[in-house]
């Protein structure tokens, strides 16, 4: 078990280090995409996000804040929802694989099962983000166009949309209203969408309107970049989904051959799982799954 617990360590220092790099990499994408001849250097002092870095104490309280958007409306509910499931599911998985103590199980198996829960949640505000935030930039550049204000902008975008887009527009508009500092109202929006799309959108209209200029065409080609960049990870993903579809069924199978094992030969199934001579076997088993989706991952990374 202490072995078991090693791995899961360190896939989940892996999986951090992986959406960093992926963070970096959309970063770069969509400077790759606006720069043009400008140096790259130069082009990152305006969005990279390190620039923003704080305290501890202020990133626990912002991600406590931002689970809390996750869980919205009613976290309370879904909270009591998620423990039940985990409960169910994790009795289950002990009853048909494991045959351990259900409290060590409960112990290991709730923090990952929370993650999994978050990581789904995320998945879901995030494809909602995307879906909705080129319809706001869409309105917001009707509405400049036809003449209105940054603020009176925002608050159109903030009637239109009824969605966590639009009130996120509202709200800046309202900031905006009773006198805040544009800097301070748009640095405080870009903690609610932590998306590169938006921090690029963000960072930009700071930019903007600290060194002056048309809005409205900052607007027309931040929508045009957007648009490209989803173009391109839609090829991407259509490139690899035969890929991607073949590594979840090879993940799937040595699942689904323990279950047929425990079944047809319970013997052999107690051996694998359960005595010090059939261990290794496993671990080899669990190992060189996470070589082949390491492999797998690396070679996805080359597909542009």
């Amino acid at each position: 078990m202490i072995r078991l617990a090693i791995i899961v360590v360190l896939l989940a220092l892996l999986w951090l280090w992986w959406r960093r790099r992926c963070s970096e990499r959309r970063v770069n994408q969509l400077i790759g995409l606006e720069r043009g001849g400008e140096p790259m250097e130069v082009a990152r002092m305006v969005i990279d996000a390190s620039r923003f870095d704080a305290s501890l104490k202020t990133r626990l309280r912002l991600h406590w804040q931002a689970l809390l958007k996750l869980m919205a409306p009613k976290p309370g509910v879904k909270m009591l929802l998620f423990v039940v499931a985990a409960t169910v599911g994790l009795g289950a998985i002990n009853e048909m694989l494991l045959h351990q103590s259900l409290v060590l199980v409960l112990g290991w198996g709730y923090p990952l099962a929370f993650v999994v829960f978050v990581l789904q949640l995320k998945k879901r505000r995030e494809s909602r983000f995307q879906d909705d935030f080129p319809d706001a930039l869409n309105i917001l550049s009707g509405a400049l166009s036809a003449g209105q204000s940054v603020v009176h902008a925002f608050e159109y975008v903030g009637e239109q949309l009824d969605n966590e887009v639009g009130r996120e527009f509202k709200l800046m508009s309202e900031r905006l209203l009773i006198g805040e500092d544009p800097d301070d109202v748009l640095r405080r929006s870009g903690a609610s969408f932590p998306y590169v799309e938006y921090f690029f959108f963000v960072s930009t209209i700071r930019l903007n309107l600290s060194r002056g200029g048309q809005l409205k065409e900052v607007i027309n080609r931040i929508n045009r970049l957007m648009f490209d960049a989803r173009s391109l990870d839609k090829k991407k993903s259509a490139l690899t989904s035969e890929a991607r579809a073949s590594a979840k069924i090879v993940a799937a199978l040595p699942l689904i051959f323990l279950l047929i094992l425990k079944y047809t030969s319970p013997e052999n199934y107690h051996f694998v799982m359960f005595e010090e001579g059939g261990k290794p076997i496993f671990y080899y088993v669990l190992i060189s799954e996470l070589i082949g989706f390491a492999c797998i991952a690396w070679i996805l990374r080359g597909v542009e």
